[in-house]
C-alpha cells in the first residue's frame, strides 16, 4: 500500500490523494456523530452533545441498513465512494468496529479522522482491513495530551499498533496561535516520539469565517503573520504548497468553479447530505435515511463569500484531472479561472 505521493509542484501528499484525483471517485465527508471524550478549548465545532442524545443513523437502520444506503447512493450515481469518518469522536459510536468492518467488505474506502484516545480506537485498528484504510487521521491535541500521561500514552500505543498493522497513521496537530512561538520544537518532539511511517502534520488553524485580509483581529488564517507562515513552511513537510496557498488565498473562494457535490459532499448526523460544510441545509443533496442523494454533474461556481472548508478550497479550483501528469510547471493546487484566482494573483506563490 502506497502511503505519501511525491507530487510535480515539490509538494507531498498523503493517501487519500488518489481518490481525489480520480473522477470516479466522490469522497462523502460523514459527520457520523457529534460527542467527544476531549474538551479542547480551540474546538472548531465544539462537540459537547452527551453520547445519549447522539443518536444516528446506525442506531436507526442498523449496519447493513447503513451499507445498503451508501451502495444505492453509490450505484444510483456511478461513482465509488471514499468515506471520510470524523465527528466528533467516531470511535465512541455503538457497533463503530463492525460498522467499519462492513463497509470495507462493501468496497467502500475509509479515512478515519479520530483523536485516538479511546479505549475502542485499538479494536478499530486490530479488526479493520488496512486494505481499505487509505489513512487514520489522528489529531495530536497537545493541551489536553502533554498535561495527562495516561492519555499520551494511549495515543501513542494506538498510533504504533496502527503503523504495525500497515496503516497509514497521520498525526495531525492543530497550531493555534499560542503554540506558533513554540512549533519547530514540538514538531521536532513529536517526530523523536512517534513511530516512523507516522507523518507529522501541522495544520492551520480555522474558526469561524476568515474576515477581511488587513483586518488585524480576523479570525485564521489571516492571523498568521508573514513570519509565522515561514516558520510553517520551515516546519511543514507534508502538504507544505497545500497550505502556504490556503493561507494566502484565505477561504476566499465566491466564484470559483468547486466540485463541492461532485466530487466531495457531507453527510450529517441527521442523515442529511449536503454539497458541502457552509452550505448544510441550504443545498441538499438527499439524505442518508433513504440512501437517495443526486450528486452534480459538473463543477459549478462556490457561491458563498467565504469557504471555511481548509484542504477542498485548494481543490476545488480546478479539477486535478485536467493536469497532464509529470508536468513540473503545473502548480497542482492553483485556482486559475481569471481575476478572482488566488493562486495566480497573490504575491510570491508562483
Amino acid at each position: 500500500m502506497n502511503h505519501v505521493y511525491p507530487i510535480p509542484n515539490g509538494d507531498i501528499e498523503l493517501g487519500d490523494f488518489p481518490y481525489r484525483r480520480d473522477d470516479g471517485w466522490t469522497n462523502v465527508v460523514w459527520i457520523i456523530n457529534e460527542h467527544c471524550n476531549l474538551r479542547c478549548p480551540y474546538c472548531v465545532t465544539g462537540w459537547i452533545r452527551a453520547a445519549g442524545s447522539n443518536e444516528t443513523i446506525v442506531d436507526r437502520v442498523g449496519i447493513h441498513g447503513t451499507v445498503d444506503r451508501f451502495r444505492r447512493i453509490s450505484d444510483m450515481n456511478g461513482k465509488r465512494l471514499y468515506l471520510t469518518i470524523t465527528g466528533g469522536e467516531p470511535t465512541l459510536v455503538k457497533n463503530f468496529v463492525p460498522l467499519c468492518e462492513a463497509l470495507g467488505k462493501a468496497g467502500f474506502h475509509i479515512e478515519l479522522q479520530t483523536n485516538l484516545t479511546t479505549k475502542h480506537a485499538m479494536d478499530w485498528i486490530r479488526a479493520v482491513d488496512p486494505a481499505v484504510v487509505s489513512q487514520l487521521t489522528a489529531s495530536y491535541h497537545g493541551y489536553c495530551l502533554d498535561a495527562k500521561p495516561k492519555l499520551k500514552d494511549l495515543y501513542l500505543r494506538n498510533c504504533q499498533a496502527a503503523v504495525e498493522r500497515g496503516m497509514l497513521c497521520v498525526v495531525k496537530t492543530v497550531v493555534t496561535c499560542e503554540e506558533m512561538g513554540g512549533i519547530g520544537e514540538k514538531v521536532r518532539r513529536l517526530e523523536k516520539e512517534f513511530p516512523v511511517g507516522a507523518p507529522i502534520l501541522p495544520w492551520v488553524y480555522i474558526k469561524g469565517q476568515p474576515k477581511a485580509r488587513d483586518n488585524p483581529n480576523g479570525s485564521y488564517p489571516h492571523a498568521y503573520t508573514v513570519e509565522e507562515g515561514r516558520i510553517l513552511d520551515v516546519v511543514t513537510r507534508y502538504r507544505k504548497v497545500c497550505q502556504r496557498l490556503y493561507r494566502r488565498g484565505a477561504g476566499f473562494f465566491q466564484g470559483m468553479h468547486c466540485d463541492a457535490g461532485r466530487g466531495f459532499c457531507v453527510a450529517e448526523r441527521n442523515g442529511r447530505i449536503s454539497r458541502c460544510f457552509g452550505l448544510r441545509g441550504k443545498v441538499v443533496l438527499g439524505s442518508l435515511d433513504d440512501g437517495n442523494a443526486v450528486f452534480a454533474s459538473r463543477q459549478t461556481p462556490c457561491p458563498r463569500k467565504y469557504c471555511g472548508t481548509v484542504f477542498w478550497g485548494i481543490w476545488y479550483g480546478r479539477n486535478p484531472l485536467e493536469y497532464i501528469p509529470g508536468d513540473a510547471n503545473e502548480d497542482l493546487y492553483c485556482n486559475r479561472f481569471g481575476p478572482r484566482c488566488v493562486g495566480c494573483n497573490v504575491e510570491g506563490v508562483r
